[in-house]
């Protein structure tokens, strides 16, 4: 399945450049989009539900883009900050990777790859689960108690515990908190089918 890929740069030129690298590049693996106008951010992250979203601090501040994630609903998007000022620099700890000016095409070219590798392997761990986990994970996640999910799910509490071991070795996450982001990475449940 091809990645989609979304460049939301105040410099024209810059962003045209990049699309056009990353498309030659990595054009069987990503379908690239470009933002004309910076003020449809918001939008376009909603319909085009891109995996990568490469933004400049003029279009979109780091502070803002945790609440950029929850309001589009889309937690599992890396973002990627391309600076043009050494502030911008300072800010890109909020996002997934940073680019600037002075990267090369390969340097480019690699940190995209990388966080398509990071995205497969998250994929891949998510399909190891069973479907039985899955409704297990996503109970959990919702709040509900052993013995609620085994209600729902027509099985015994003795059986959930058991699943919830297995979920536990396979996943490596120990705590519902850690269960509730691998859930909505996993695309399993939505911010708003949480108990918050």
């Amino acid at each position: 399945m091809k990645a989609n890929l979304l460049i939301a740069l105040s410099d024209s030129r810059t962003q045209e450049a990049l699309a056009t690298l990353i498309d030659r590049e990595k054009g069987p693996e990503v379908t690239v989009h470009t933002l004309r106008d910076p003020f449809t951010l918001v939008r376009a992250l909603r319909s085009l539900r891109p995996d990568i979203v490469i933004v400049s601090c003029n279009v979109c501040s780091p502070p803002l883009i945790e609440t950029i994630r929850t309001m589009t609903d889309l937690p599992e998007a890396r973002f990627i900050l391309y600076c043009d000022t050494i502030t911008d620099e300072l800010l890109a700890e909020r996002c997934e990777g940073r680019l600037s000016a002075e990267e090369s095409d390969r340097e480019v070219i690699d940190l995209i790859s990388s966080l398509l590798t990071a995205e497969e392997s998250e994929r891949e761990i998510a399909e190891e689960l069973t479907p039985r986990e899955r409704d297990i994970v996503i109970g959990v996640v919702k709040g509900l108690t052993n013995k609620e999910i085994a209600d729902k799910l027509f099985i015994s509490v003795n059986t959930v515990t058991t699943h919830r071991r297995n979920i536990v070795k396979k996943l490596d996450i120990h705590s519902a908190s850690g269960l509730t982001v691998y859930a909505i990475m996993n695309k399993l449940v939505s911010l708003e089918e949480i108990k918050i």
